[in-house]
């Protein structure tokens, strides 16, 4: 994943350490990386997005899930990994009929995350 064929990675967290940090790894990673700080952000500055979502479950406004939700409503089918920080069998079950590649809970491990991802970039 170098030059033109890095692949991007669209992080939507509504805490900006969280996003910070992530941006950081996924870039030393060979990743781009676009960071939102909402839902409603990502939406508003990607409509035609390529590439993975990385998503926070807990959000103000629309919730990570809502998010796939919506994207599933319009037909998108798109890559995605979802993080929580409170892991929940229920929405686990909801991600992954959204067709959330992973569930991780956070912190995720650094291997984690960029496993996630590949599986999730691989089934999209």
């Amino acid at each position: 994943m170098h030059g033109q064929d890095r692949s991007v990675v669209h992080v939507i967290d509504d805490d900006e350490a969280v996003r910070e940090s992530l941006e950081a790894l996924l870039f030393a990673s060979g990743f781009e990386v676009e960071t939102y700080d909402s839902a409603e952000d990502f939406l508003a500055r990607a409509p035609g997005h390529h590439g993975c979502l990385l998503i926070d479950v807990n959000m103000p406004g629309m919730s990570g899930l809502d998010l796939l939700q919506h994207l599933a409503d319009q037909g998108r089918r798109t890559a995605a990994v979802v993080l929580t920080a409170s892991p929940d069998g229920r929405l686990r079950r909801r991600a992954r009929q959204l067709g959330a590649a992973a569930f991780l809970t956070k912190p995720a491990t650094e291997a984690d995350l960029l496993n996630a991802i590949a599986d999730a970039e691989g089934g999209a």
